[in-house]
């Protein structure tokens, strides 16, 4: 899709969304911006913020609602990069912010929940596999 025909599309729905054509490139313009200072991709910021709004979310709350999200994740990413390991906590941390962590561990390792959250408690989990399993599950969804 191309970045004309996706803004194009954008348009359309935060004028339904927000009431006013000037409210919706007002909008665009500020998840631009925002998607350039971080490592979020523009059409998934796109997408996450018309959800935040369609299910009531004040247009002026997305921008904070989105950096402190993606803050949490990063912070419990980092953390597991730096520890060298996957804990119970920070899958939580995920889980506290939209991430079904240990679901998405358990699909890609092909282990029962119960069985991922063992492996996690016996430190077997390897991080650098984990936080990749993560990332494509964040972005695929939670099947991975």
């Amino acid at each position: 899709v191309s970045f004309l025909s996706l803004r194009e599309s954008a348009q359309t729905a935060f004028e339904t969304m927000l009431g006013s054509g000037e409210a919706a490139s007002k909008m665009i313009g500020d998840l631009y911006t925002f998607a350039k200072k971080t490592p979020f991709k523009f059409d998934g910021m796109l997408e996450s913020s018309q959800q935040l709004i369609s299910m009531g979310m004040a247009a002026d709350n997305v921008i904070p609602t989105l950096t402190a999200v993606g803050d949490a994740i990063t912070t419990a990413l980092g953390k597991m990069q730096a520890q060298g390991q996957v804990s119970l906590d920070d899958l939580w941390s995920l889980s506290d912010n939209g991430v079904q962590a240990l679901q998405i561990l358990a699909n890609k390792s092909g282990q029962s929940i119960e069985d991922m959250k063992k492996a996690i408690s016996d430190g077997t989990v390897d991080a650098n596999w984990a936080i990749q399993a993560l990332v494509e599950g964040i972005e695929d969804g939670t099947d991975g």
